[in-house]
């Protein structure tokens, strides 16, 4: 088993350190807290990938954090480099593989003329690394982070379960699950959608953007004056916006003197 090595980081030293298999970790130090000294203790760094695949940490330095790729510090701290090369190649593609002899500086066109056919490098972004990724936006709490809906009957009966809203727009259509997610007054596609699984959920309230039947017409002095099939219907036949017509059923508006109900609540 190779032996572990490790150097301060370039411009951090006293703080952290890389090691030559591509492990970074902060070291024991003292920080003033208000009038007094408080000694804090050094760990690994918790080691992220990108987008693209790149492992990165962060790194703080006089209250300004800001991220590094771990194949850049490896490179800096332990492969010279006199002919002043600005990348660092993967020498086996495996981008998460910051190993030292895994890493060499080149320049743009020795790093895409790699001898790993370019279409090894293409596929370097796997589907491991993929879900690598999710997983640890999950574990983190990220804002971003995939997470699964519950899809039922505007009457509450559970349909499916997915593993993320961009799961469920694959299988559904192009709706706005997330607009309508946990809202008690929103459906999307003609469904509610939950962030947890509830035998039976209790809405709350009426559900206004789904399709609404049979809506009466009345006139300025109450009389009904007309019925439609459903609001499209009405605003066709009346040359109002369908959203004002919703607006006149759930409120006092009264688009050209006119009020406009649910046959049902009448």
């Amino acid at each position: 088993m190779q032996e572990e090595l490790w150097k301060p980081i370039v411009g951090f030293e006293g703080l952290y350190e890389v090691s030559n298999l591509g492990r970074v970790r902060s070291l024991d130090r003292a920080v003033l807290c208000k009038d007094f000294f408080i000694t804090k203790k050094g760990k690994l760094k918790t080691i992220m990938i990108d987008k693209k695949g790149y492992q990165y940490v962060f790194l703080s330095k006089e209250g300004v954090e800001r991220i590094y790729r771990v194949h850049r510090l490896v490179a800096i701290t332990f492969i010279p480099n006199p002919e002043n090369k600005p990348e660092i190649d993967h020498i086996n593609t495996i981008k998460t593989d910051n190993r030292i002899e895994n890493l060499r500086w080149v320049t743009s066109k020795e790093n895409a003329q790699n001898a790993i056919s370019h279409k090894k490098q293409r596929d370097a972004w796997t589907e491991q690394l993929k879900q690598l990724v999710k997983q640890r936006k999950i574990e983190r709490g990220a804002k971003n982070a995939p997470r699964k809906v519950f899809q039922y009957t505007l009457d509450g009966q559970f349909v499916a379960e997915y593993e993320s809203i961009k799961n469920a727009r694959i299988a559904l259509g192009p709706y706005n699950i997330s607009m309508a997610l946990d809202k008690e007054d929103r459906s999307a596609g003609g469904y509610i959608w939950r962030s947890k699984r509830e035998e039976k959920p209790v809405y709350q309230g009426r559900m206004r953007f789904f399709r609404l039947l049979n809506i009466l017409q009345f006139d300025k002095d109450g009389n009904c004056i007309a019925e439609y099939k459903d609001v499209n219907d009405a605003a066709k036949a009346t040359g109002l916006h369908p959203e004002n017509i919703r607006r006149s059923i759930y409120n006092d508006y009264k688009p050209r003197k006119y009020k406009f109900k649910l046959k049902g609540d009448l």
